[in-house]
């Protein structure tokens, strides 16, 4: 079995040690700014959708009655707070109804 020290030594990058700017000359080289801007929104409303479901699900409101409330399928609200579907008026929707019931918003 390897130690640790062992490992960290074998394995030096996957403890944090890649700069951006060896990941983007390397891994993301055929990547235009314009995609990694798109990938990184993406990420952060998957990430919103993620938090907002973790408050729904401590609120009153069920997947059902959330749907309901915005007007969309209780299978969207599911893959939505999976992060399976990125939309920004979702995130909008969950935001005023989250909010309108009292409830702490996660910030960014």
């Amino acid at each position: 079995m390897t130690s640790e020290v062992e490992t960290k030594q074998e394995f030096p990058r996957y403890y944090g040690l890649v700069t951006f700017e060896e990941m983007r000359a390397t891994i993301f080289k055929d990547v235009t700014d314009e995609e990694m801007e798109a990938g990184a929104r993406l990420l952060l409303m998957k990430c919103d959708a993620y938090a907002l479901g973790e408050v729904r699900a401590k609120s009153k409101y069920t997947k059902r009655k959330m749907a309901k409330k915005i007007g969309v399928s209780r299978n969207l609200i599911c893959a939505f707070e999976k992060g399976e579907v990125a939309n920004e008026d979702l995130i909008g929707s969950y935001q005023r109804i989250l909010g309108e019931a009292g409830h702490t918003l996660p910030e960014r």
